[in-house]
């Protein structure tokens, strides 16, 4: 009988066991390129074969013409925020570099934060939320797909960081009429933030999920005969490949490999032979199989693995020499003997230095090898790598340097490059990461007390920004205890109290606001620079919100006059937009003046946000007095130009809401619709309006504008239609339905000349915003006088009550108060005096 010698791999070039995923993954292939994308998640054990369904359907993708993108997440104790989506827009743009088009010019600060590189191509001091990250890459890939389809592969989203998972979850919410379609592989046997989230997207029919199991005897069977080259084996051999590899696909190649390794499966000429003589030479185990393999690959062969299995699953060659003390050459020939034993695979990175294990499995097996002092000083020696190959610790180095501190025992090291780790994050806007990065630093018991009052300083400042108030002071308080223990400058103290009122002044606690504030005074002197302005501005906002408008101002020009002569740029911008929002009322000039101010100061100084700011500012006082259309339009296309994409759609209803008034009721629906679609697709439940100090909801406003245009053009069905989605996008709120009654429905009936009836509608639109200091500016408010006074059904009243309002320091409802002085007076016979009161 001729023997024919082991080639040294064994991998099943064909899909096996899988025609029911591979169906429901083609469907999803095939509606995307018809214009039907979604989401769909791979969710298995290890070694089940998610990968190769994913490979299956990236074939599939290709030959339809898809545009792909692929990344995957890595196995980190905190991993880069958006790794495997950077990872997949490099690999889709290597060539090409940083798109142009004019669907993602708006988007470049949102893109730079998944792409670093391009970040220096965004405008400064942009700012990007996690929503306009989200739309910035759906955009990517509708831009990728072209008319065609695109398909996005990420890999490995058990070990995937929070920010990821929020885009994938946006993306299952808006890819239904997008050709793209995005598919996600990630373990299922433990409970992790990906798993919850493919079942929830599952559960409300937003996603796809297939479950591949383990295959049955007959599949294994097949998968065993196809791995061999065979049209069958020998049921002995299928059997006892079915026994020990319980129908895993992987451990099936495993075994198999394994087994013709050690000479317990042979090839002959009338096929392949499991010799009974050597059967306890069976691996019982995977681990089994890894360190036979170890031992083939010889002593450096070892050295080599265990380098490559501290430095995660993949890795950059490079570090290896450092590591082990062996020289290049060697290194890449013990690689090349890796490969051939199936240890090792050639991942093609950029360079030629990536390589990875062939399976996460791999990677347990062999630092299971390792006792713990071993594991502790390659680790140690591993950090120490890459810091000398990557001094500036940029992307994902720095995590990975951190980890390996932790691991070699050098814990106040670790803790450090966490808060490295944990304040890129911030910049970047990462709050989750950033938080589960300093806890996890501060979790690791730093000896050096000036370490841990950092990371407490840091955390604290994220959890403000987060909104997190509870945590927030609780570690602020406890930073504060630590930093007068060790008499910090008291420039620290005020820092941290500063930052905890600027937590709470989002959540509109006033009062605790303005004590961490006087807290924060007691550390600077009465005549503190920078510090003081600070303090000032955020005090004026407090004051502002308690009505204690004097002191608003007070405070606003106090900040101001100091960051003028600073200079300090931010909180000029801020206490200049308190200034307006309090003069908006009643000095309409000195309102405008001051944000103009802010607009000038904010340009000057590249302060992007800020002067997006400014500009909704002057364009929200337009809204309220000339109905002028040019400042709105300007900061719409100021916002849309830096990615602010909720400020935009803030703006678009600004600007329906003039369009209505002007009765430019086409025109009107056309942006209020636009409005509401980008409400829906950023989930707009709740944001500040510059006109009012309360919270509305853009969707159910736009929804009302969209009512009143419809109104004007007499159209009742799609108004009510429009109304009933409103009502039932914000039930209970007061002023929608304010909106509905007066400006909607009274609207259409004052039109059909139904004054009776639109007197009634606006007397049930008042009785929502009565006696209501937090009321929207409502424009049926004066026309309610008008019309009572018309109908001499208590004129007297309506009119008394708009003149007593406050409202006719605006000018439309100044001369809503006119017309209905003019009506009531020439009823009486006052003709000369009824001419003066209507001009």
């Amino acid at each position: 009988m001729e023997h024919h010698p082991w080639s040294g791999r064994i991998l099943c070039p064909v899909l096996v066991g899988r025609d029911g995923a591979r169906r429901r993954l083609a469907a999803a292939v095939d509606a995307a390129a018809t214009g039907h994308g979604g989401v769909g998640f791979v969710v298995g054990e290890a070694g089940v074969g998610k990968s190769r369904l994913a490979e299956e359907v990236r074939v599939l993708a290709s030959h339809a013409g898809f545009a792909i993108v692929a990344g995957r997440a890595v196995d980190a104790e905190n991993p880069v925020p958006f790794r495997p989506l950077s990872e997949g827009i490099l690999f889709a743009f290597r060539s090409s570099g940083v798109p142009r088009t004019a669907e993602l010019r708006s988007l470049g600060a949102a893109l730079g934060r998944l792409v670093p590189d391009w970040r220096q191509e965004a405008a400064a001091g942009t700012g990007s939320s996690l929503l306009d990250v989200s739309e910035a890459m759906l955009r990517l890939l509708r831009v990728l797909a072209d008319g065609r389809g695109c398909l996005l592969v990420l890999e490995d989203l058990h070990w995937s960081d929070p920010e990821t998972l929020a885009v994938l979850e946006y993306l299952a919410d808006n890819l239904a009429s997008e050709r793209v379609l995005c598919l996600a592989t990630l373990r299922g046997e433990v409970t992790t933030p990906a798993l919850t989230l493919a079942h929830g997207l599952e559960a409300r029919r937003a996603a796809l999920v297939v479950l591949p199991g383990r295959l049955d005897a007959a599949d294994t069977q097949r998968m065993a005969a196809a791995c061999l080259g065979v049209g069958s084996v020998p049921g002995e051999l299928a059997a006892s490949v079915h026994t020990w590899s319980d129908g895993v696909p992987f451990l099936i190649e495993e075994l198999l490999a394994a087994w013709i390794g050690c000479g317990a499966l042979d090839h002959r000429s009338e096929g392949w032979v499991l010799r009974s003589a050597v059967g306890p030479m069976v691996p019982s185990t995977f681990a089994d199989t890894v360190r036979r393999r170890l031992t083939a690959v010889g002593a450096d062969g070892r050295t080599v693995m265990a380098a490559a299995a501290v430095l995660g699953r993949r890795f950059d060659w490079a570090l290896v020499p450092a590591i082990t003390g062996l020289e290049r050459a060697a290194v890449l020939a013990v690689l090349r003997r890796c490969i051939a034993a199936q240890l090792v695979v050639d991942d093609g990175g950029e360079g030629g230095d990536g390589f990875r294990l062939r399976h996460a499995l791999t990677r347990e097996a062999v630092l299971a090898e390792l006792l713990s002092p071993e594991r502790a000083e390659l680790s140690g020696r591993a950090s120490r790598a890459v810091e000398a190959l990557h001094p500036d610790l940029d992307g994902h180095w720095c995590d990975l340097a951190a980890e390996l501190a932790s691991a070699s025992g050098d814990l106040d090291r670790a803790a450090r490059l966490l808060l490295i780790t944990g304040r890129r994050a911030l910049a970047q806007g990462a709050l989750t990461s950033a938080e589960a990065a300093l806890v996890r630093a501060r979790e690791l018991g730093a000896a050096d007390v000036l370490v841990r009052m950092a990371l407490d300083e840091a955390l604290v400042e994220v959890l403000s920004q987060a909104g997190k108030c509870a945590e927030a002071v609780a570690v602020g308080d406890r930073v504060l205890v630590a930093l007068a223990q060790q008499a910090a400058p008291p420039v620290r103290l005020a820092q941290v109290h500063l930052h905890l009122a600027r937590a709470l002044l989002t959540s509109g606690a006033w009062a605790s606001t303005g004590e961490r504030l006087d807290q924060a005074r007691r550390y600077v002197e009465p005549k503190a620079g920078s510090m003081g302005a600070r303090i000032d501005a955020l005090a004026a906002h407090v004051a502002l919100g308690e009505a204690r408008l004097d002191d608003a101002v007070r405070l606003a020009t106090a900040a101001l006059t100091v960051a003028e002569r600073a200079p300090l740029p931010e909180v000029a911008c801020e206490a200049l937009e308190v200034i307006g929002r309090r003069a908006r009322l009643l000095h309409l000039v000195e309102a405008e003046t001051a944000f103009d101010r802010a607009r000038v100061i904010a340009e000057r100084h590249g302060l992007v946000v800020w002067r997006i700011r400014a500009l909704q500012e002057l364009a929200a006082s337009d809204v309220a007095t000339s109905r002028r259309l040019d400042r709105l339009t300007s900061a719409r296309d100021a916002a849309w130009e830096a990615g602010a994409l909720t400020t935009v759609a803030v703006l678009d209803l600004h600007i329906a809401t003039v369009l209505a008034f002007r009765f430019e009721a086409d025109e009107g629906l056309v942006v209020a619709r636009r409005c509401a679609a980008a409400a829906r697709r950023l989930d707009l439940g709740g944001l500040l309006l510059p006109m009012a100090r309360v919270r509305q909801a853009i969707l159910p406003m736009a929804l009302v504008r969209e009512a009143q245009c419809h109104a004007v053009r007499g159209d009742a069905a799609p108004m009510e239609t429009c109304i009933a989605a409103a009502l039932a996008a914000a039930p209970g709120d007061r002023d929608v339905s304010a909106g509905v009654w007066g400006q909607c429905r009274a609207t259409l009936s004052l039109l059909r000349e139904n004054r009776a009836r639109a007197l009634r509608e606006l007397e049930t639109a008042a009785a929502f915003v009565r006696d209501r200091d937090d009321a929207l500016l409502w424009v049926f408010r004066g026309l309610l006088a008008v019309v009572a006074t018309v109908e001499d059904h208590d004129g007297d009243a309506a009119r008394a009550e708009l003149s007593a309002s406050g409202l006719t320091a605006l000018p439309h409802h100044r001369a809503f108060l006119g017309y209905a002085e003019a009506v009531e007076l020439g009823r009486r016979g006052y003709k000369v005096e009824a001419d003066d009161s209507f001009v």
